[in-house]
């Protein structure tokens, strides 16, 4: 705005807080930067001869000599130049040298001052220096743990998780030399969920490929139609190529409920359902699991093919996890598992499971006659419990465990009551029976064939142990022979579920 104010004044306004800082003239926003020299007015200062008074020593002198008489006048006030080390003396200019000399007792200590002075001002500029430092190495080793956390293995990457498969079954020693690699799934606190994403993976990955054959065989089926020749055939075809695909969908939505419910890859979690608490979205997963492998026994149709069909799957689902996850364990200092807690490690081993051995006791022999052995199966294991060896029925046997004995107990009466009115009273008791003794013997192999795991990952990594030589870090490769043929094994049973068509 041009107004004329005092430099000191108007500076020491800038430096005032900044809602305060404005200029006494116009109240616009005042800093230290737009405040200039009036050269003009100095030109006119010194063509109008305007003198002033010296207030020290009555000296009268041009006003634009002011500023320069003031820093050589004697009688100009002044303090000690120790004043800032505790001398409270002040005067004229022209008695300040003589009081340091003379009397100033701070003046035998100014050295040491000046010293500590110079000293504290380097130590200064060291301390700021180190803290930059400091502050580079921290950005440094911010940038070095971020690389290290993106290249180590990670729980939510198939790859990493199959690499790790691969590792510990047919390279144990070199596994347990480079455990700091793998230490997500192998240390104490926190491993529990990358051990349970493990576990999920490789329980699903032969229901995946199953599921997956059929509805690519579906498309295939589609794909070679022809209606010139036999119209009713083609129809015939359009249907079960159509049916083919409903497994397929129905992995999709089990892949979504997984997806939805993914809090943890431990447990599934509880919803509200009208007064009572369930696992809705497990029992969703369960459910449509079921009617996938069911509607894939009868899509396989032959009853050769079918049996051999989910032998094989339920051979690379029971028998190769339990083995892997007996390696992490051992690996991680916790004792052999067993069954029961092979099943608990992930959340997807207990629905996979229920899902494979109903769906072969519906596929094979029905869906009445299956009901009946499940239901049945279940209050013989709650109250007789001395009939039946334990480890023939694993727990959580999925929506089965879940209901009270009251329901089973009116389940059976309406089936009974429904057996009465037909007219074969004895096949349909007979049917029962034999489904019954046909789960408890599917059951029987999953146990074993879990327990069989559990004792092979055991072996496995005492082979690795046994290589392993004490005190020496290098890579070491040799091959388990029990690992690596299980491993080539359910490879090749993926393969054989994946070209099967």
């Amino acid at each position: 705005c041009s107004s004329r104010f005092c430099n000191q004044c108007l500076r020491r306004v800038a430096h005032s807080p900044a809602k305060q800082a404005k200029c006494p003239a116009c109240r616009s926003e005042l800093t230290v930067a737009s405040i200039v020299q009036d050269e003009q007015l100095i030109r006119e200062m010194d063509l109008a001869d305007i003198h002033v008074t010296c207030p020290d020593c009555g000296k009268r002198l041009k006003a634009t000599l002011a500023r320069e008489h003031e820093t050589s006048c004697e009688y100009t006030l002044m303090r000690c130049k120790n004043a800032s080390v505790g001398c409270s003396w002040h005067g004229a200019r022209k008695n300040l040298e003589h009081h340091v000399a003379a009397h100033c007792h701070f003046e035998r200590i100014s050295g040491l001052v000046d010293q500590f002075r110079h000293t504290k001002a380097d130590q200064d500029a060291a301390i700021i220096a180190i803290q930059q430092r400091q502050f580079m190495t921290n950005q440094m080793v911010d940038l070095n743990t971020s690389w290290i956390r993106k290249s180590l293995p990670s729980p939510s990457n198939i790859f990493d998780l199959l690499n790790l498969t691969y590792t510990a079954s047919c390279t144990p020693a070199h596994f347990l030399v480079t455990s700091d690699t793998w230490n997500l799934f192998l240390a104490n606190h926190g491993a529990q969920e990358s051990r349970a994403a493990l576990c999920n993976l490789l329980y699903n990955i032969p229901t995946i490929f199953n599921l997956c054959r059929t509805g690519v065989g579906g498309y295939r089926l589609l794909l070679s139609l022809n209606f010139e020749e036999d119209i009713q055939l083609a129809a015939d075809q359009i249907v079960l190529g159509v049916l083919s695909f409903i497994p397929f969908l129905l992995l999709v939505l089990t892949s979504s409920s997984l997806i939805i419910d993914g809090k943890s890859s431990l447990k599934w979690s509880t919803f509200k359902v009208w007064k009572y608490d369930r696992k809705l979205i497990r029992d969703i997963a369960t459910i449509s699991l079921l009617t996938a492998n069911i509607l894939v026994i009868d899509y396989d149709g032959g009853e050769f093919s079918a049996v051999f069909l989910w032998i094989i799957v339920m051979l690379a689902t029971v028998f190769f996890p339990p083995m892997i996850l007996t390696i992490l364990g051992l690996a991680s200092g916790i004792s052999e598992p067993t069954p029961l807690q092979v099943f608990c490690a992930g959340r997807c081993a207990v629905v996979i499971s229920f899902a494979l051995r109903h769906a072969a006791l519906v596929g094979f022999i029905g869906l009445s006659p299956a009901l009946d052995a499940a239901l049945l199966l279940q209050l013989i294991r709650r109250n007789v419990t001395l009939a039946v060896r334990y480890d023939m029925v694993p727990i959580g046997d999925g929506i089965w465990s879940t209901l009270s004995n009251e329901a089973l107990y009116g389940i059976l009466a309406t089936r009974f009551s429904i057996w009465l009115l037909q007219t074969h009273l004895i096949e349909i008791p007979v049917l029962t029976i034999f489904a019954t003794f046909f789960l408890l013997i599917i059951n029987f192999l999953f146990h074993n064939l879990t327990l069989l795991g559990i004792r092979t990952g055991s072996i496995v990594f005492g082979e690795g142990r046994k290589c392993v030589i004490p005190g020496h870090m290098g890579a070491h490769t040799s091959f388990s022979v029990v690992g690596a043929i299980s491993f080539v094994s359910w490879l090749s049973i993926l393969l054989l579920i994946a070209v099967a068509f």
